[in-house]
């Protein structure tokens, strides 16, 4: 974040691409310290040298130790979606601050978390949303459970509709219930377990024809991002991983 009093950087995040675009993060990513270092180097040398305020989304590949960088986005990101149930201030009020030159004492990683995307499955100009109750009912003290429905007035395919937000006592816990995992083996019908994703593949855009299906799994590579706000993941090898610096 490129504020009135230099740059500051929020807790890593971390996040899977598909297709080349945005289908999970998680908040914080675990990244070698090395890497998350070279990466707030880099990026906040990129921020300064094209001056301005507010959140600035740079991405890195991570291996092993090495950050490289991939691609910067001058505002709130999608992946940075998580830090509306995982962090304070969050991106956007981040960004608001930033730009209106108000003080940002501090940035903290409130709990650990996870967000999945809501996507709509075909082109239509009716659509719905369903299974709500059912997602919401998943959070629980401690462990929340928040949906974000975007005002779009139509469903494309591959169109982003809402985001749905968890919360954890731990990474593996609040990405379990956000639906990574069980978000794979997507089927006709909800599977036992804590997968707010399910739930959302209940959530189908759903038009008068054809009758509506739930959302395929997702397949996509995973990887890790470091720095201020946001990760990428969209490396071709296994032995790499996208990070994402915020500044």
């Amino acid at each position: 974040v490129a504020t009135k009093d230099g740059v500051l950087f929020c807790p890593p995040v971390g996040h899977r691409q598909e297709a080349g675009d945005y289908r999970e993060s998680w908040q914080p990513a675990r990244v070698p310290d090395a890497a998350l270092l070279s990466a707030r180097r880099q990026a906040r040398k990129v921020v300064e040298a094209l001056g301005g305020y507010g959140i600035f989304g740079v991405e890195f590949f991570i291996r092993g130790e090495q950050a490289i960088f991939s691609e910067l986005s001058p505002r709130p990101h999608d992946t940075g979606m998580v830090t509306m149930i995982t962090q304070f201030p969050n991106q956007f009020e981040l960004h608001v601050r930033a730009v209106l030159r108000m003080p940002i004492p501090s940035i903290e990683l409130v709990r650990t978390g996870a967000s999945a995307v809501i996507l709509a499955d075909r082109e239509c100009d009716e659509f719905r949303f369903e299974g709500t109750a059912d997602a919401l009912a998943r959070g629980r003290p401690g462990a929340p459970v928040d949906l974000r429905i975007f005002a779009k007035p139509k469903t494309l395919r591959n169109r982003r509709m809402g985001v749905a937000l968890a919360g954890g006592a731990s990474l593996e816990e609040a990405v379990e219930r956000e639906g990574r995992e069980l978000g794979r083996r997507a089927g006709p019908a909800l599977p036992q377990g804590h997968s707010v994703r399910w739930c959302l593949h209940l959530w189908l855009c759903a038009c008068p024809t054809p009758s509506p299906r739930p959302l395929a799994g997702a397949t996509g590579q995973t990887c890790a991002s470091s720095g201020a706000y946001g990760t990428s993941s969209s490396a071709t090898r296994r032995d790499a991983q996208s990070t994402t610096t915020c500044a």
